[in-house]
């Protein structure tokens, strides 16, 4: 079955205080679970936000958006967001 863009959440949050190259990383969630695939390869399209999977589930981007301006370029593209 196909997996829908208003199946699953896309959580943006800052990057681990560590990473001194990307500024935040995003995890899709299904309920109270992580997605068991990689997003990028179900919707490249997310690609042109310079997002990149890292594992499934995991994504990170590595550019100037600040999370509100992730969010809502990833709700014009008709993804489910929540910025934490």
């Amino acid at each position: 079955m196909e997996m829908k863009k208003t199946d699953f959440i896309l959580k943006i949050e800052d990057a681990m205080p560590d990473d001194d190259i990307c500024t935040m990383q995003i995890s899709a969630w299904k309920g109270k679970y992580m997605i068991d695939e990689h997003i990028c390869e179900k919707y490249p399209k997310l690609e042109e936000l310079d997002l990149a999977d890292l594992c499934e589930g995991s994504l990170e981007y590595c550019g100037t958006l600040t999370k509100q301006q992730m969010s809502d370029e990833l709700i014009k593209r008709g993804f489910k967001t929540k910025v934490i």
